[in-house]
């Protein structure tokens, strides 16, 4: 990580700074690493006392927000967004969909659900009427059986459960490696809806014939239909991707 930080020359009254910039070169080992390196190595140490560093920003606070964006989607905007409709419950809430290299990160709130696990899936088609029931069944496209999101048997469109709090907030981080935004790929999900369901999904393991279908999760609470973005006529999930980071180096 690279930080820039005025050094500044005081003179004896103490009312007088000259300053001039200093750029330092700081590997993210944390932010104690981060903080070491400045107190000790030459020759970004203040060792003279009429030198002063005055960083406008903190170094540990920095390299640590570098750190935790190691693992959080970087783009400009999300390659795919998704607006909830009610369907058997009032519910409202925003997706965000971002490409990755290997699947989809999935963020975003979900308002007036039940306190509890609910099953939220992708469903085989792009139309929200009869209060969802128009969405199909779960987006299968290898004909594999029900199961959970990480299971190798599973629905293309199973994504688990999403857990609402006390208030009946869900806020939702998804990051699957089935589902694509890759228009050429049978995993591709633009255009088809998702579903939040009234009940818990069993991820096929009810020990009946409709958990290895729907997982049990029952009614339909509401749904969605992932709309793909499109700038300059050119979709995002087709070509330009946000940025995932590996958390190798910054």
């Amino acid at each position: 990580m690279k930080v820039t930080v005025l050094v500044g020359n005081v003179e004896s009254a103490g009312n007088s700074v000259t300053t001039r910039r200093v750029t330092l070169y700081i590997p993210c080992a944390g932010a104690a690493g981060a903080s070491h390196l400045i107190e000790t190595q030459p020759p970004h140490r203040a060792h003279i006392h009429s030198e002063v560093i005055m960083a406008w920003v903190s170094i540990r606070t920095l390299c640590l927000l570098s750190l935790a964006s190691f693992a959080s989607p970087v783009g400009l905007a999300p390659s795919a967004v998704l607006s909830f409709t009610p369907g058997v419950d009032n519910i409202s809430g925003n997706l965000q969909f971002y490409p990755t290299h290997y699947g989809v990160i999935i963020t975003g709130v979900i308002s007036g659900l039940s306190p509890g696990n609910h099953g939220f899936h992708v469903h085989a088609k792009g139309n929200l009427g009869n209060k969802c029931a128009d969405a199909g069944g779960h987006f299968n496209p290898f004909n594999a059986r029900h199961g959970a999101p990480t299971d190798r048997d599973r629905h293309v469109g199973d994504l688990g459960n999403v857990l609402a709090n006390q208030y009946g907030v869900a806020y939702i981080y998804i990051d699957d490696r089935v589902i694509s935004l890759d228009p050429n790929s049978p995993a591709y999900i633009g255009g088809l809806a998702i579903v939040v369901h009234q009940g818990v999904d069993d991820l096929g393991r009810g020990g009946n014939a409709d958990s290895l279908k729907t997982g049990n999760a029952g009614s339909r609470s509401g749904c969605g239909i992932i709309e793909v973005q499109r700038f300059g006529g050119i979709g995002i999930g087709a070509g330009r991707k946000p940025v995932y980071y590996s958390g190798r180096k910054c």
